[in-house]
């Protein structure tokens, strides 16, 4: 009987010391695969921080927006446009009409009727034998409130006379005026000399219609009406020939000029 329990004792006993160790042995894997997972964890943070630790490369095109000659290639803004009904003419605006070589009978009297239409002011660089001329011409200027300049005695180019010729030429334009515009605009330290001993002020001008060269209605239109800006001051030409295309160009562009807002006025001074 002894045999025979101890020959199936032995065999449960063996059992339970398998399954004993399958226990252990189970227990120590699933601590590896623990420890396994967590160091892989550890890795998978460190890596995560060590790219967003590292710096931003400029030229990484994913962050970057994409350029044309170092400007972003979104479409710039649209520019508001204002109802017609919400515009207003802008203020402020002041040109100088100036006309030179005058007066004339029949030009000067055209040129006052248009100025007078618009309520403008301009200044007139008379010569002085046309002053002496027509007088009647020069007394309408006047009238009308326009203000005068000298253009000499005898549209002479001051520069190619000598010191008694210039100081003769100039004393001989029209008296009463403050203002001196030499002819063709020529002008150096003797000139400027003379002007201070005189106490006139040299005008000059900053838009030229070129009118004197009759090149057109239309030319001398335009010159009025993209050349003209805040401040400009216009020559044109009343006397010195026939002016007929000076008149149409101002009758064209004196009402748009005046539709910008533009108001007309004598040179400062003069």
């Amino acid at each position: 009987m002894r045999r025979t329990w101890g020959a199936v004792r032995r065999p449960r006993t063996l059992a339970v010391l398998a399954t004993a160790v399958c226990l252990v042995l189970a227990g120590a894997t699933a601590s590896t695969g623990a420890v396994h997972v967590q160091h892989a964890s550890d890795r998978s943070v460190q890596a995560a921080q060590a790219v967003s630790s590292a710096p931003v490369s400029v030229g990484v095109t994913a962050v970057s927006p994409p350029t044309t000659a170092g400007r972003p290639t979104s479409p710039a803004p649209r520019p508001h446009r204002a109802d017609a009904a919400s515009r207003r003419p802008p203020t402020g605006r002041v040109v100088y009409l100036t006309f030179d070589d005058g007066p004339d009978p029949h030009w000067t009297p055209q040129v006052l009727a248009l100025l007078a239409r618009y309520h403008a002011r301009a200044t007139f660089f008379e010569v002085g034998s046309q002053v002496r001329d027509h007088p009647q011409a020069a007394a309408a200027v006047r009238a009308a409130g326009q203000a005068v300049g000298n253009h000499t005695g005898h549209h002479q180019r001051l520069t190619d006379l000598d010191a008694t010729a210039m100081r003769e030429a100039v004393l001989a334009g029209p008296r009463g005026t403050t203002c001196l515009r030499p002819p063709y605009g020529s002008v150096d330290h003797r000139v400027r000399a003379l002007a201070a001993q005189l106490g006139l002020t040299i005008v000059l001008w900053n838009v030229e219609t070129d009118d004197w060269a009759k090149p057109g209605v239309a030319s001398i239109e335009q010159h009025l009406l993209h050349d003209v800006r805040p401040g400009s001051t216009v020559i044109m030409h009343d006397g010195g020939g026939d002016r007929s295309q000076t008149v149409a160009a101002l009758r064209r562009a004196l009402p748009v000029l005046a539709a910008r807002g533009y108001r007309f006025e004598a040179v400062p001074g003069c």
